[in-house]
């Protein structure tokens, strides 16, 4: 569990076919491992690091925007 006023953030990306299509999902549960909400998306072609980058940057604006 994270910290006391802190959120875990765990996420996750899928890529399959040539070309490869990725997306990802993942959820955030709280400082008792109580879940807070969940997400996932759909990019279309990318590569590995391409999906990586975008779950993160995707995920951590959630959280931003939810004021955590």
């Amino acid at each position: 569990h994270p910290p006391i006023d802190s959120v875990a953030l765990n996420v996750n990306e899928s890529r399959i076919g040539t070309p490869s299509r990725g997306g990802f999902g993942g959820l955030c549960r709280d400082h008792e491992g109580q879940f807070l909400f969940g997400f996932y998306d759909f990019l279309g072609e990318a590569s590995v690091l391409h999906t990586e980058i975008l779950a993160l940057l995707h995920d951590l604006r959630l959280c931003w925007d939810k004021g955590f």
